[in-house]
């Protein structure tokens, strides 16, 4: 076993293992409750502020987040070599994960948090045809105010300009 970590609540410990699995257990009764797998060793776990979002790093390069409750996985957050540690921030809004491949990432956890991020990185609003693909059975609506991109386009040629002069 790599490490032991208690819920915020105290109800559920969490073990990461090297035999790929991450196990839940009832704190009171010590029974196991459930058992999540990944693809190769388990280093680290740790349970979101509030308790509802488990983080497991792994060395099958992987972070990965489960719902603590169902024990679904939510997501799968990789990188180019092993994941020694996960890390919530304290109000949960974001995960922070290290790896072998000498990087730090921050992953937004919130959806609004995911969507203003995709949104400052457009320059063009999606076509209807876009939208169905990458947001099915959701009303369209334009994804981004392009009189704001027209002025910071704007701002960056008269910057070019005075550097040019």
């Amino acid at each position: 076993m790599n490490q032991v970590v208690f819920s915020p609540d105290g109800a559920t410990l969490a073990t990461a293992s090297w035999d790929g699995t991450v196990r839940l257990w009832d704190a009171s009764t010590r029974k196991e409750l459930a058992r999540l797998k990944h693809d190769g060793p388990v280093d680290q776990v740790e349970f979101s502020p509030i308790g509802a979002t488990l983080a497991t790093a792994s060395i099958d390069r992987t972070a990965r987040l489960w719902d603590a409750s169902t024990r679904k996985e939510l997501a799968r957050l990789e990188h180019d070599r092993l994941v020694y540690q996960v890390e919530f921030s304290p109000d949960g809004a974001t995960l922070a994960t290290a790896s072998d491949d000498n990087t730090v990432r921050l992953w937004h956890m919130k959806s609004e948090d995911l969507i203003c991020e995709a949104v400052s990185r457009l320059t063009r609003n999606l076509t209807q045809e876009e939208w169905n693909t990458y947001l099915p059975g959701e009303p369209y609506r334009e994804t981004c105010d392009l009189s704001d991109l027209e002025q910071e386009s704007a701002l960056e040629k008269i910057r070019d300009q005075i550097a040019a002069f």
